[in-house]
């Protein structure tokens, strides 16, 4: 009777268990979709359903005279057809000249193209995004927002953003915080400018079709107020729910959706899911690439870059 009682136990758990998994897959499956993410300065490429992981940028060793020839690289961002990305070279000019550099890079060929290039330390890129119709990148240079047209290779500064209450410096080096993203209708760009102190926020709308760059509403964090350092993504505080009030598509796009809020998305093709950089710094630390279901209102950890010994 026990014997039998035990084969029934173990027989219920084990159907449990592959019930539980495959839940899990199907919640965590993002199908043939490619994610590209950055850290320690290198770019990673994942590649669904089974979820493949390939180093295709490294960050080359210091140059023997004394500067970098080029990396590290930051804020790269798929294609709309996922076959290409854009990035950020954090310097390109090696010892004589620090200069930032936007590429374009082929999967299939594993070249980079050079887009654009600052002329000095003071011009800084950054938030690098491709248009949903991929005939246009938009990026940040200084506080200026700048439109690449690929048929024509040329660049051209369309707004200034009029940041409030601090200064470029204190953006720099990289704006990891200061970021751009395009509306789910294709028709504006939303730019969301944090103050350094993280207590306040501007976010503003600049619409495609009319060139005009206008402020959504300048908000609170809320408690408790945080410190995101050098290339750091975190889950957004409370504050930022205030932006759902006063434009939901600013709050998808910035931010991924209302219930699961994060600094800097990037999204599947068909936006059901959205992924995000999280570094944990100190001695719980853990770096990793998250990524959020839209559908079943699901997060999940897709690759742990670094674990400290001592996190969870």
């Amino acid at each position: 009777m026990v014997k039998a009682f035990k084969k029934r136990a173990f027989f219920i758990f084990v159907v449990l268990a592959i019930v539980y998994k495959l839940i899990s897959f199907l919640m965590e499956n993002i199908g043939a979709e490619k994610v590209i993410s950055e850290y320690g300065g290198e770019i990673y490429l994942f590649e669904g359903p089974l979820g493949t992981t390939k180093k295709i940028l490294e960050k080359p060793p210091p140059d023997p005279s004394g500067g970098r020839i080029s990396g590290p690289y930051f804020h790269p961002f798929l294609s709309p057809d996922q076959n290409e990305m854009v990035c950020v070279d954090d310097s390109c000019g090696g010892p004589e000249e620090y200069c930032e550099e936007l590429f374009e890079y082929n999967f299939k060929k594993g070249q980079k193209e050079p887009l654009f290039k600052t002329s000095s330390i003071n011009g800084h890129l950054g938030s690098p995004i491709w248009s949903l119709d991929g005939k246009f990148i938009y990026f940040i240079n200084g506080l200026d927002l700048f439109s690449f047209e690929l048929s024509s290779g040329k660049a051209r500064k369309v707004a200034r953003v009029p940041i409030d209450g601090f200064e470029l410096a204190r953006l720099q080096p990289r704006f990891d915080n200061f970021y751009i993203r395009q509306g789910k209708n294709g028709k504006c760009i939303y730019v969301f400018a944090p103050e350094s102190n993280f207590k306040k926020y501007d976010i503003y709308k600049f619409d495609l079709n009319f060139g005009l760059l206008t402020k959504v509403i300048t908000g609170d964090f809320g408690i408790p107020s945080i410190s995101i350092g050098d290339y750091n993504q975190i889950n957004c505080p409370s504050g930022i729910s205030q932006v759902e009030k006063v434009d939901p598509e600013a709050t998808c796009a910035l931010f991924g959706s209302a219930e699961g809020r994060v600094i800097r998305p990037t999204f599947s093709k068909n936006r059901r899911f959205y992924f995000y950089t999280v570094l944990r710094d100190g001695v719980f630390a853990k770096h990793w690439l998250g990524a959020y279901d839209t559908f079943f209102h699901h997060e999940f950890t897709m690759k742990t870059f670094y674990r400290s010994p001592y996190s969870e």
